[in-house]
């Protein structure tokens, strides 16, 4: 017979055993929950973005809340009667297409349409009609562009007495020098390209249609040298830039030909820099690493507005640079993740919105800097200390690796910096204005694919992305801009660059004689 006692032992030493055994299955079962759930979020995003609205628009579902809240309610018999209710009203009727006159300053080329002599002629008394009035009807002419060739005749001059000295004026400081485009035609090219988004070989066929062979190989070469001729532009921005104190920087891929490997394409970077009402920078790199924006701001003292690429943290640990989050970045992940817990994440987006509702009033009655920073103190920063409470308290809620789960822990990762921006008066509450700078160069590489590679066709990319984009961002035409700049640089001293950057052309007074052309 056993000993009752080592079968109370093995009894306990069993049960021990099954306990860790719980433990583990019970533990195997969350992490397999946690899976499981990660991909019916997966599920669910991809179809969001397959089938669902891309807006970040925000909608109150509990919208009657608010009135309630003000004392209203609703009364029974509207109650009763609301499915059956008859509404009528009236409402200003909308003006038909096409109705706005064209505009004014287009030249007008005025064709008469009169009856004829025999038309002319009353059929009641055979007398001649008189004019008594006129219909006038407008429609919308063009003229398609027109080359043309542009002719220097040098007269040569000789004395009739020594015959030995010829006089012969030397031509005008030409862009391109043994070549043969117009500043106007480099300008077109350059515009075509980079504002357009028209390749050069679509670009060449255009060209064809006209009659003229213009190779893409041609193009490409002035576009070189052009790109020289205006770097120190570009170079007189980049110290414009860094001599401020706020700064905004966005970053996207782009291809470029790799030279060591014929007709393969590497990864590069296009970087933005600006502020938001101001000149843009860009850039082009090989790689994504934080040295480049240092390198490109070294000097800068100031706010730096990133989103959370911890390729940047290189950046804000030199001296005198400070980091500002973007709450697009923040709402964006709330708004991706909604899905899991719709009415927590609905209160987040509404305090969000709250705070975007004070930058528009703000914008909406012109305040200076000052005046915004003293709103935000009023009015943003309590809504702001709310959303950072309500952050908190939704984070141990959801799992870690959930969407959800992540926006939170990069909403309150990226909190200390975001909170800047109720600080400094030219801060912005977002990155989207040097998001929008990026689109041109989206939209371009659909088309042209690839830059020529690296180092020339990033050198291009940067000057002209630059310089167009600038012009754009000050209200300029960019071809009257850069007609003019194109002209005017060859004989530019050093000491007057700045007043051919986009801001300085706009402020300085344009020669008349260009005006008028």
């Amino acid at each position: 017979m056993s000993d009752p006692r080592e079968l109370l032992q093995e009894s306990l030493s069993r049960n021990e055993e099954l306990k860790q055994r719980i433990e583990s299955l019970s533990c195997e079962r969350n992490e397999r929950d946690k899976e499981i759930e990660a991909l019916r979020e997966q599920i669910s995003d991809l179809l969001r973005r397959l089938y669902g609205r891309k807006a970040e628009r925000f909608e109150n579902p509990n919208q009657l809340d608010l009135l309630k809240e003000l004392g209203w309610s609703p009364s029974p018999e509207a109650e009763e009667t609301r499915e059956t209710e008859k509404v009528e009203y009236t409402r200003k009727r909308p003006e038909k297409p096409g109705a706005k006159p064209l505009p004014e300053h287009l030249p007008r080329i005025v064709e008469g349409v009169d009856p004829s002599e025999e038309e002319r002629t009353c059929v009641c008394c055979s007398k001649e009609m008189e004019r008594v009035g006129e219909v006038v009807t407008e429609e919308l002419d063009i003229v398609p562009e027109q080359l043309r060739v542009k002719q220097y005749v040098q007269g040569q001059y000789r004395c009739r007495e020594c015959m030995n000295r010829n006089l012969t004026r030397p031509l005008p400081p030409r862009p391109i020098k043994r070549g043969r485009p117009s500043p106007s035609l480099l300008a077109h090219i350059v515009v075509s390209k980079y504002v357009d988004h028209l390749p050069l070989n679509r670009q060449e066929q255009i060209f064809k249609r006209q009659g003229v062979n213009l190779a893409r190989s041609t193009m490409d070469e002035w576009l070189g040298r052009l790109s020289e001729l205006l770097l120190p532009i570009l170079q007189a921005m980049k110290r414009r830039l860094v001599s401020g104190s706020f700064v905004q920087i966005d970053e996207t891929p782009i291809e470029a030909l790799d030279r060591r490997l014929k007709g393969k394409t590497k990864r590069c970077y296009l970087w933005s820099y600006g502020t938001p009402r101001g000149e843009l920078v860009y850039d082009v790199t090989t790689s994504r690493a934080g040295r480049h924006p240092r390198e490109i701001l070294e000097g800068f003292s100031g706010l730096a507005q990133t989103d959370g690429y911890v390729g940047y943290n290189e950046l804000f640990a030199s001296s005198g640079v400070e980091h500002l989050a973007c709450m697009a970045h923040i709402r964006r992940k709330f708004f991706e993740s909604k899905h899991a817990l719709p009415e927590r994440t609905e209160e987040i987006l509404d305090l969000i919105r709250q705070l975007y509702g004070i930058e528009a009033e703000a914008r909406e009655a012109a305040l200076s800097a000052e005046e915004r920073l003293e709103l935000r103190r009023e009015k943003a920063r309590p809504a702001f200390e709310s959303l950072r409470e309500r952050i908190e308290a939704l984070s141990p809620i959801p799992t870690p690796k959930s969407k959800i789960g992540k926006a939170c822990q990069y909403a309150l990762g990226q909190w200390p910096a975001m909170s800047r921006y109720l600080e400094v008066a030219e801060a912005e509450i977002d990155n989207n204005a040097c998001e929008r700078s990026i689109r041109p160069a989206v939209i371009g590489r659909k088309n042209f694919l690839f830059l020529g590679s690296a180092e020339a066709g990033g050198q291009r990319a940067s000057v002209f992305y630059s310089l167009t984009q600038s012009a754009k961002r000050m209200g300029q035409n960019p071809f009257e801009y850069l007609r003019d700049v194109i002209e005017r640089v060859v004989t530019a001293v050093p000491e007057r660059l700045d007043q051919l950057t986009p801001l300085g052309w706009r402020q300085a007074e344009k020669p008349t004689a260009t005006s008028a052309r």
